[in-house]
């Protein structure tokens, strides 16, 4: 092992190698228990969506307490569907009127960019174990560790004017906890008022996925493939999906609103081929209804 020396300190690389590890181990095992606790621990990876608040905060943190459910595939490539509570809380205006911190469920959200265009800010989201799930074969095969996926958000909006936008963004994250790989998320989101009362937003995302994610969600090697009855399969790095966000507020009043998250999901390639979906589905719905509050 190399080591380096002084005469009054020394520095093992191997043992900083480590402790650094054990560090990172302590910092996703806290920091999945809050984001664990936003919603039901899924053995899936939530769509990201953005839910901004109603109007933009003029003088002071503008926050959102927002409570409701959501229904979503058991696990990737899953045809059946289970239900689950959500909910909201967001800081807007921390420094800036674009500045904002966000827990929506499982995914933490940022801009910490004093910006009216460009934003840029830390993000992490927590994917649930893949245990116990409806189908049999999918079930019988070793379960997929959570992960705690921490990396960053780079984003421009282009602002019309009235409320009306066009947001392109990309949000990269690495798993710390367990080694399930890389996911790199591009969308573009429209947002616009319709009349008065209600609030749109929709648009395309596309996730890409590296080897060791694809190999842990959706592989089967030949101890599953002895377990499960499933056929061997190596799935690797690239596109796992494509789909569109819609998201749709309506103002009760200056303090309420009530929002619907409809999200739809297409599996591509080897996410499309594997055995896992061919149990299942590659078609992916999630949809959910919140009740904000704002103040």
């Amino acid at each position: 092992m190399a080591q380096f020396t002084c005469p009054t300190v020394g520095f093992d690389l191997g043992e900083q190698a480590e402790m650094i590890r054990l560090h990172m181990k302590r910092l996703s095992i806290a920091l999945a228990a809050l984001l664990a606790s936003g919603a039901a621990v899924q053995a899936q990876e939530a769509p990201v969506t953005d839910l901004t608040v109603t109007e933009e905060a003029t003088t002071g943190t503008r926050w959102t307490l927002g409570l409701g459910a959501v229904a979503y595939p058991d696990y990737q490539g899953s045809s059946d569907y289970k239900g689950a509570p959500l909910w909201n809380v967001r800081a807007q205006n921390l420094y800036h009127p674009d500045t904002y911190v966000q827990l929506l469920g499982p995914l933490l959200t940022t801009n910490l960019i004093p910006d009216s265009n460009f934003r840029l800010g830390p993000m992490a989201q927590y994917i649930g174990k893949r245990g116990s799930v409806h189908n049999n074969k999918v079930d019988d095969m070793q379960n997929v560790d959570p992960s705690v996926m921490l990396g960053a958000i780079v984003g421009y909006d282009f602002k019309f004017g009235q409320g009306r936008a066009l947001a392109l963004e990309f949000l990269g994250r690495q798993d710390a906890a367990n080694g399930n790989g890389f996911l790199g998320t591009f969308q573009a989101v429209y947002k616009a008022p319709l009349g008065e009362n209600w609030r749109v937003a929709i648009g395309p995302e596309t996730v890409w996925a590296s080897d060791d994610y694809m190999k842990a969600y959706f592989g089967v090697d030949s101890a599953d493939a002895s377990r499960s009855g499933l056929d061997r399969f190596n799935a690797d790095a690239g596109i796992k999906d494509v789909g569109l966000n819609t998201v749709v507020s309506y103002l009760i009043n200056p303090r309420w609103d009530v929002t619907g998250i409809a999200l739809y999901r297409r599996l591509v390639g080897d996410a499309d081929d594997s055995p896992v979906t061919h149990e299942g589905s590659a078609n992916q719905w999630y949809g959910g209804v919140l009740f904000n509050y704002h103040f």
